[in-house]
Formats: structure tokens, sequence, C-alpha cells
């Protein structure tokens, strides 16, 4: 029966340490999806403001006094063409050119 003691105190200490290491990988799990989820976020930002500057230069250029009504049209025509863009084929239309 000399055995049962240290048996007991290893299988304790075992355990302990068992369960220390599967805290650790599930804190180190989490903590890697949540940088993951900034990271993401982060380039979904970024997107979403190059998006915006490229629209407002392309509108800007759109609207610029500087092109012929020639080449002003054929932007037009253009990019109210594409499939799926709603948006430019709306604002096409409705922006006229300044004279």
């Amino acid at each position: 029966m000399e055995w049962i003691s240290p048996v007991s105190t290893a299988l304790g200490a075992g355990i302990g340490v068992g369960a220390t290491l599967l805290a650790d990988r599930l804190r180190w799990r989490r903590e890697r999806e949540d940088r993951a989820l900034e990271t993401r976020q982060q380039l979904y930002a970024e997107y979403s403001a190059a998006l915006s500057r490229i629209r407002t230069a392309l509108n800007e250029a759109a609207n610029d006094s500087g092109l012929s009504d020639d080449d002003r049209r054929a932007w037009r025509v253009s990019s109210s063409s594409r499939p799926g863009c709603t948006s430019c084929a709306t604002s096409s239309r409705s922006s006229r050119p300044r004279k």
C-alpha cells in the first residue's frame, strides 16, 4: 500500500499539467482567431477606403471640364454598359457635362 500515495500524486500532477496545457492551447487559439479577425477587419476597411478614393477620382475625371464632349460621352457609355453596375449607369445618366 506504499505505492498508492506516489501514484495518486503523479496522477494529480499529470491531470494538472494536462488541464493547464489544454487551457493554454484554447487561449492561444482564441487569441489567434481574434488577431485574424482584426487583420481581416483592417483589410476590409483599407479596401473600402481605396474603393471610395477610386470612385471619387473617377467621378472627378468624368466631370472634368478639360475633357472633350466625345471623351466624356465615351467614358459614360463604357461605365454604363458594365454588367451589374447599377450605380455607374444611374450616375452617368444624372450627371450632365458642364458648359
